[in-house]
């Protein structure tokens, strides 16, 4: 993508075909870079393209170029992916370099939501090993993040869904609470909540599947696909079936819970209850 118009070449012809689905910004283009801002607020989500934006601005400047984006990113509450040349090395070889296992680890520390391997599954000799180093440096690196103090609270909260994601954080954070449960049909009430980056674990409920699937590359959310309900009379009790269901919980312990009325409407994340497993 060079600039925000795009996407609307991109919608065009997602509706000849009749397909709604998000649409991501690859960044591989100088000229993407003078309208980032623009980008990150039209699409949905963000792939930084290493291999190709090396080629058409300064390697220099990539590490430079890839932090600002994830930054805006996450403050915009898009899903951002850090793609190609992750792990270059293991194409050839069974082992990564430190300079890899550094990087990935900086991308991790910056925010980044996903992490895309490419020429090392596609056509490396050791796509197994990739993924198993890949998994390895990330479950590392996110147990000595400060997740309270790494990504400061979003600041001036202009609309009520983004007040009460914001309020479901701190309230997990205040009261010590481990499990922060969302129930949402088009995914917007996890994606907020997951930009503030809560130490409380996000487990997304939907009756959505194309929902549950695309959540999957969401930083710490856990979708989970759940029979349909039609009431927000529902919400409590399905939550708690579930939180029992799964033994998330000691019985006490106390869970957040948050969402949108009426149910089944896109962005309208607009309760939240405390809640005793």
């Amino acid at each position: 993508m060079r600039s925000p118009h795009d996407k609307e070449v991109v919608d065009a012809i997602l509706k000849e075909k009749g397909v709604d689905v998000p649409v991501m910004a690859k960044i591989e283009k100088w000229e993407a870079l003078e309208h980032l801002d623009e980008i990150i607020n039209t699409f949905d989500g963000v792939m930084v393209a290493r291999g190709d934006l090396g080629v058409e601005i300064p390697q220099e400047q990539v590490p430079l170029v890839q932090k600002r984006i994830i930054a805006l990113a996450n403050k915009a509450g898009k899903p951002v992916v850090i793609a190609t040349q992750l792990l270059e090395n293991m194409v050839e070889n069974p082992t990564p370099t430190r300079a890899e296992i550094s990087d990935i680890a900086n991308a991790i520390f910056d925010g980044t939501d996903a992490l895309l391997v490419t020429g090392e599954t596609a056509i490396g000799k050791f796509p197994e090993e990739v993924i198993e180093v890949l998994s390895k440096v990330v479950l590392e690196t996110e147990q000595t993040i400060d997740f309270d103090n790494i990504h400061q609270p979003i600041s001036h909260q202009q609309h009520t869904a983004d007040a009460i994601s914001h309020a479901t954080c701190q309230i997990a954070n205040d009261m010590d609470i481990g499990v922060i449960l969302t129930l949402t049909h088009s995914g917007s009430t996890a994606r907020m909540i997951a930009r503030y980056k809560p130490s409380a674990d996000i487990i997304a409920l939907t009756p959505v599947e194309k929902t549950y699937r695309q959540l999957s590359v969401i930083w710490g959310v856990t979708p989970n696909l759940i029979d349909q309900y039609s009431s927000s009379d529902d919400i409590p009790n399905v939550s708690a079936e579930f939180i029992e269901k799964n033994n998330l919980l000691d019985r006490g312990e106390h869970y957040v819970v948050t969402g949108g009325v009426p149910v089944g409407v896109p962005g309208t994340t607009n309760f939240l209850f405390v809640q005793k497993a």
